[in-house]
């Protein structure tokens, strides 16, 4: 089987076929490009793709990946969309498993791995190391804080990845203009890692792993060895950081290292929101005020931060914010000078956004609640009575988690979208409080109804939907925009605006 050091001392002068030109496919395309080779990019959409003309690059749309011939234009190198699932009949697992010894399948990881190992071997120079975070639900504000800490401490931070750019994409900027950060701060998702051949991070994290993308995955035990690969392939090379209140996760994850890398385990930063284990750095204090600490080597805590102080709502951004701080300190260890980032942290647009407040009504945009894990801990962040607004495709995902949060519990849902029926059912089953609605109209009138029976206490109506949005929208932006062009109507007709 050839490797990309093949392919290089080759000068890249390789055929290589890109499969789906999304993101990440039209990034490893203009790297490949720039790196010499001849690519053929491919989609089974019929699209305008977004890309200069070029005498080495060839363009397919409306391709059949089931019945697609990998050996028609002599290829050395394919590069897989994390668009297309290998577990399901997508075409991809076929494409694999057709693939001859001299052809060498790959991930944008893998393409960008390479090339910051180059560097690194390159350059006596401590550039390039890399922070690498996954994890159902979080990520885009661990990695935003963590790129801001370390800004705090005067290192150049680039994030990629899930969050933007994507890997190549930040990685070709820079080599254009030969400014390589201190730091990479990689978003990765368990698409993009499923089929990832090599990666080699400094530092690692899992921040959480529930139910979702089984539609993708099929089973758990494959969305489980997805995220498993953060921590690097064919084997581990980052220092892990591990969440000790996660015991079942950390158990997974010390597998993943023993016995092979027991070194490298042992080498973990740990922290904790609920114990005082001697072995944890970062913590939080349950005195009357709340506060993070860090603890010393002879187990003293000094706390530097009051939860009261941080914008970001909700117990599990507390957590969020202790991975954030034990992943910087694995890169510095100034966490007084490196933590104040976070006071100057503002909410992520559409994660527990508020929309509008008042003394008797809050409105909040969740709209990137996903999945059910997500939905379960914006209702954790507020206090009754809730409508909660849900709906959209769930994925495979199973509602137990979420249906067994709301009971006892003063909330009345709504639902809309591709699955709202199983969404209902599953709610009426346990005798829960939910309405199905047509669309975002449909539910703004509902909700003025509601509404009135609300006007002596403080209601919260969360836009938390549990769900993938593509059933209806363009992502999870373009849904949270038309909830808010709703409310605004809702509010107009209403004289409150």
């Amino acid at each position: 089987m050839k490797s990309l050091l093949d392919i290089q001392r080759a000068s890249f002068n390789a055929n290589a076929l890109v499969l789906g030109a999304g993101i990440s496919g039209l990034a490893c395309t203009r790297w490949l490009l720039y790196r010499g080779c001849k690519v053929t990019l491919t989609d089974s959409r019929s699209l305008d793709i977004p890309l200069e003309q070029s005498a080495e690059l060839s363009i397919e749309t409306g391709v059949n990946f089931r019945s697609l011939d990998i050996h028609h234009s002599n290829v050395d190198l394919i590069v897989t969309s994390p668009g297309l699932s290998p577990f399901d009949n997508s075409g991809l697992k076929n494409i694999i498993n057709k693939t001859k010894n001299n052809i060498l399948a790959v991930t944008e990881i893998d393409l960008f791995d390479f090339e910051i190992n180059q560097l690194r071997d390159g350059s006596k120079s401590e550039k390039n190391k890399i922070i690498a975070v996954t994890g159902t639900n979080g990520k885009t504000s661990v990695v935003n804080l963590v790129k801001d800490q370390i800004s705090e401490i005067g290192l150049d931070a680039q994030m990629a990845g899930n969050v933007g750019p994507s890997l190549l994409e930040a990685l070709f900027e820079r080599a254009k203009k030969n400014c390589f950060p201190d730091v990479w701060v990689l978003e990765l998702s368990s698409f993009q890692l499923a089929l990832t051949n090599k990666f080699s991070p400094d530092i690692a994290c899992i921040l959480n792993v529930s139910e979702d993308h089984l539609d993708w995955h099929k089973t758990k035990s494959n969305y489980l060895e997805s995220k498993l690969k953060v921590f690097g392939i064919p084997k581990p090379t980052a220092v892990p950081i591990i969440f000790e209140d996660d015991q079942p996760l950390k158990k997974n994850i010390s597998k993943r290292f023993i016995p092979e890398d027991k070194i490298l385990f042992n080498s973990r930063i740990t922290f904790s929101k609920l114990t005082n284990d001697s072995k944890t750095i970062f913590g939080i204090s349950h005195d009357h005020e709340g506060k993070f600490f860090f603890k010393n080597e002879n187990n003293v805590k000094n706390s530097f931060i009051n939860l009261s102080e941080i914008e970001l709502a909700g117990e599990h951004n507390f957590v969020n914010i202790l991975f954030s701080f034990s992943l910087t300190y694995a890169v510095n260890d100034n966490y007084k000078k490196f933590s104040k980032a976070v006071l100057k942290f503002k909410t992520l647009s559409h994660r527990l956004e508020n929309v509008y407040s008042s003394d008797l009504l809050n409105i909040i945009d969740d709209s990137k609640a996903t999945n059910t894990s997500a939905t379960v801990a914006a209702l954790n962040s507020f206090n009754d009575p809730i409508i909660l607004v849900l709906g959209g495709d769930l994925k495979g995902q199973c509602l137990g988690e979420l249906t067994n949060s709301i009971e006892e519990r003063n909330i009345i849902s709504f639902v809309f979208g591709k699955d709202k029926k199983l969404i209902f059912d599953a709610f009426s089953e346990k005798n829960l409080s939910i309405q199905t609605v047509n669309d975002l109209n449909d539910l703004m009138i509902e909700l003025r109804k509601k509404m009135v029976k609300f006007s002596e206490q403080k209601l919260t109506i969360l836009f938390s939907p549990a769900c993938s949005s593509t059933d209806m929208f363009k992502n999870y932006v373009h849904r949270a925009q038309e909830f808010r062009k709703a409310i605004k109507v809702l509010f107009e007709e209403g004289k409150h605006a």
